[in-house]
């Protein structure tokens, strides 16, 4: 049974909320002094309503006899606690008013027999009543010290002897139930084995004969970066400077042919001649007005040397038309200037420059390809760091240097790993194990190790040798273990283990001394097994 108290600053709601919630299905609610109920047993009869579907039995107990009342009216076992209840029972057993009865029918005796001392007969009686009534008060009064003193006494002894019984109970259910603890250690037996072969890792679905085999993945990098580096030889040279000139055409809707070679001039008489054959489109007559069309092509300059790094130039003549109408109607515009044009010595790699660059670019993208490709695998997959493929695709250097000398070199390669999963590995050579055995094995612990790694990559054939030491035991059941266990001695336990053929041995611990068997607990008995 649970009790509930109730606080003046409970509510009909809260009261109704509370016993609802609480998971007893018997409760004492406990009503404190100074609640006020506004609508008297009404609000009991709420409460009795609310809480019929719960079948709760409520009982109320309270100091104030107006609530027990209220609550006995709603339907309730009411009660007020034993030293209030054990004084409504004396003063209903002993009225304070029997005395003046008891006088009052002496006085209707005495005005039978003296009529004539009607009057003087009250005013004794009266004056009798209140001195038996004073004398029966007395006695009440001490009757009432007395159950008291006799109440605290059986209470004080009742208090002590819950007191000692709860410390037995609590000194035996520590001693019988929380400190036995009981520590199983089995040790089972094992069965070893190893293998030492060629495992292969297949790419493609291929079979493979009396070979363990996984599946592998390769996974590839490609890298594409440019060098700088400056060339260390020299050389005499006469380079001619050359550009982009748009040709125009407001001479006539007619497109004009311009062989190769075709000479353009500069206002102070300097050539370019056209590296192609270009045809210049017609130009487009609107309204009678003539729209220049034009179009682009190489031209290089007719001497070597800077003073042909021209440019931009607004309007370049061609020679071959001088002294017809086209001459003025056919012309070209350098919009951006020439370049490239000089004579003396300039700056040219050497092969040495070239070998050094390209081992410097190789060792780097292998390096960056490596390191990246190894951060990208899954952790769940087994890879060799020290097999990679690595393959140059293309290597350029340029063919013209800076001002300085520092010449471009641009490579192109791609790096390759193969991977596997290793627990792919331990699946197959525990079928490989299991094989020729009967009944069920469990793989204890196991060490591998790799050696003389084969792999080419453009046929997609990989090995490695496979060194596999290995443990295994048969399965064991701990929980059905520990059941068949419960409540047995050590010795016990150990014929018991002498029946368990993969069983070698069993070391049993009970705590504290005194503990001699398992516990009948689950929870106390720690099963171990290696």
């Amino acid at each position: 049974m649970t009790k509930i108290y109730i606080s003046k600053e409970d509510n009909l709601k809260s009261i109704i909320q509370k016993i609802l919630n609480c998971p007893d299905k018997e409760i004492l609610l406990h009503i404190q002094q100074g609640l006020v109920f506004e609508e008297g047993k009404n609000d009991f009869y709420a409460i009795k309503q609310k809480i019929k579907r719960s079948r709760k039995k409520v009982i109320v107990e309270s100091f104030e006899e107006d609530i027990v009342n209220m609550a006995v009216s709603a339907g309730f076992e009411a009660s007020i606690p034993f030293l209030r209840q054990t004084k409504k029972s004396f003063i209903d057993i002993i009225p304070r008013k029997t005395s003046k009865t008891k006088y009052l029918s002496i006085e209707r005796e005495e005005k039978e027999n003296q009529e004539e001392n009607k009057e003087e007969n009250k005013e004794e009686n009266k004056e009798e009543g209140q001195e038996e009534s004073e004398e029966w008060d007395g006695e009440e009064k001490k009757v009432k010290r007395s159950w008291f003193s006799s109440m605290l006494i059986f209470l004080k002894k009742t208090l002590i002897f819950l007191f000692i019984s709860g410390l037995i109970f609590l000194i035996f259910t520590l001693i019988t139930r929380v400190l036995p603890h009981a520590d199983v250690h089995i040790t089972l037996k094992t069965t070893d084995w190893v293998f030492n072969d060629e495992v292969v890792i297949l790419i493609d679905d291929l079979q493979t004969e009396n070979k363990i085999a996984v599946k592998g993945q390769v996974f590839k990098d490609m890298q594409n970066q440019v060098f700088d580096f400056t060339a260390s030889g020299e050389k005499n040279v006469e380079n001619k400077a050359t550009g982009k000139i748009t040709v125009y055409n407001s001479y006539s809707s007619k497109s004009q042919l311009l062989i190769k070679n075709t000479r353009f001039m500069t206002p102070d008489g300097k050539i370019f001649r056209t590296l192609s054959a270009v045809r210049v489109p017609g130009a487009n007559i609107e309204r009678g007005t003539i729209i220049p069309s034009s179009i682009e092509v190489m031209v290089r300059a007719d001497k070597p040397g800077e003073e042909y790094n021209l440019g931009p130039i607004s309007r370049l003549s061609i020679p071959g038309f001088q002294g017809m109408p086209k001459y003025e109607a056919f012309y070209g515009e350098l919009k951006e200037p020439t370049k490239g044009g000089f004579i003396g010595k300039i700056k040219i790699p050497t092969e040495s420059d070239i070998a050094s660059v390209k081992e410097r670019a190789r060792q780097t993208l292998k390096g960056n390809s490596k390191i990246k490709l190894l951060s990208q695998i899954p952790q769940d997959l087994k890879v060799f760091d020290d097999v990679f493929e690595f393959n140059v695709i293309k290597e350029e250097v340029s063919k013209e240097g800076d001002s300085r000398g520092v010449f471009r070199f641009t490579i192109v390669a791609e790096g390759k790993v193969v991977a596997f999963k290793e627990i792919d590995l331990v699946k197959a050579l525990t079928n490989r194990f299991i094989q020729d055995r009967e009944g069920d094995f469990v793989l204890k612990k196991y060490d591998i190790k790799y050696s003389l790694p084969e792999f080419d990559f453009e046929n997609n054939v990989f090995s490695v040798n496979v060194e596999f030491n290995s443990k295994w035991t048969r399965p064991f059941n701990a929980e059905e273990f520990k059941n068949s266990v419960l409540g047995k001695r050590a010795s016990e336990i150990k014929i018991l283990i002498l029946n368990m053929p993969d069983v070698e041995k069993v070391d049993v611990n009970f705590w504290p001394f005194w503990v001699n068997s398992v516990p009948f607990l689950l929870e106390k008995v720690e099963v171990s097994y290696e």
